[in-house]
């Protein structure tokens, strides 16, 4: 359903079209919404897969709006896997993608850390897509998804620091809890 009214979208586009990219405000249909945006931002899980399973039509529809020569970006808020994870996922359910047009938590924070911060260490209270978006871009990564926090607060208290970490990156882990 939401491929074909993309690519009859796409077709209905026509001259009014020049008002709607003036005032998107103006736009009333999907023909006028794509002529009015060249950028398309999906979530992935439940928008364009749920589970294993591909949401019928959603490849169809990314590759209407590709031949329109609208950009196409993904997003996900989930840290646990590395972009190219991500790739393979939506090139196995038919959708072309590069891994610069692939967003997660994971690879935010990790240009958080290098470029705004300016940081070189960080320690990692996450899974390995955290780990390796941080080291794709050069951060130094302790802790990490192999990371034993203590067993209580004492050992909390008693436990030595690494000085040399800059940031702590949280994100993505399984049984996360506060003693980490």
């Amino acid at each position: 359903f939401f491929s074909s009214l993309v690519t009859s979208a796409v077709r209905v586009v026509d001259a009014s079209m020049t008002s709607a990219r003036r005032s998107p405000s103006l736009v009333r249909t999907c023909g006028e919404l794509l002529a009015a945006h060249d950028l398309f931002i999906f979530d992935m899980d439940g928008v364009l897969w749920h589970g294993t399973n591909a949401i019928p039509g959603a490849a169809d529809a990314l590759r209407a709006l590709r031949d329109a020569n609208k950009r196409v970006r993904f997003v996900t808020n989930n840290a646990s896997k590395h972009r190219s994870a991500y790739v393979d996922k939506l090139r196995k359910h038919g959708i072309d993608a590069s891994l610069e047009e692939v967003y997660s938590s994971a690879s935010s924070a990790a240009k958080v850390v290098k470029h705004t911060l300016r940081r070189s260490h960080a320690f990692v209270l996450g899974m390995e897509g955290v780990v390796r978006e941080l080291e794709d871009v050069g951060v130094k990564v302790s802790g990490g998804h192999e990371y034993k926090p203590p067993a209580t607060m004492e050992e909390a208290h008693h436990q030595e620091l690494d000085l040399t970490v800059d940031a702590v990156v949280a994100g993505g882990g399984h049984n996360p809890h506060y003693m980490k």
